[in-house]
């Protein structure tokens, strides 16, 4: 009797280390995930923030067009409104562009946590051997 309560005690400790190494592995995930969640995050502000400096250079040059619009046949002043038009016109072109880059280019969300899920499913169906390569 005494050696099953030493097997049950054998199969409950392996059991707990299972579910400890188990409970490690999710909290490094959630980690990771939260990590590249706020980096995500991060790299939407900044977007927007583009955007909003693109729109509001865009507003800027309208604005202006439509003072040449009103001013078109003045003297040098027309000249002056034209100018800062295309000047907040380029700007808007410009910021355009690189909002544009920007989505172009962006990593895939959540890259590093879907590369680590797939490994784990690997090592899991393949029994455990070579983890960590």
């Amino acid at each position: 009797m005494a050696q099953h309560t030493g097997s049950t005690r054998g199969i409950g400790g392996a059991l707990r280390q299972v579910l400890g190494s188990l409970t490690e592995g999710v909290r490094y995930r959630g980690e990771l995930f939260a990590l590249e969640l706020n980096e995500e995050k991060r790299s939407l502000i900044a977007l927007l923030v583009l955007a909003m400096a693109a729109l509001f250079s865009l507003f800027l040059s309208f604005l202006c067009l439509n003072i040449l619009l009103l001013v078109v046949f003045r003297d040098s002043r027309a000249i002056l409104a034209t100018v800062l038009m295309l000047v907040y016109l380029l700007a808007a072109a410009g910021i355009g562009l690189v909002i544009r880059h920007r989505i172009k280019n962006a990593p895939k969300p959540f890259d590093t946590t879907l590369e680590v899920l797939r490994k784990d499913q690997e090592t899991m169906t393949r029994g455990g051997d070579n983890y960590g390569d």
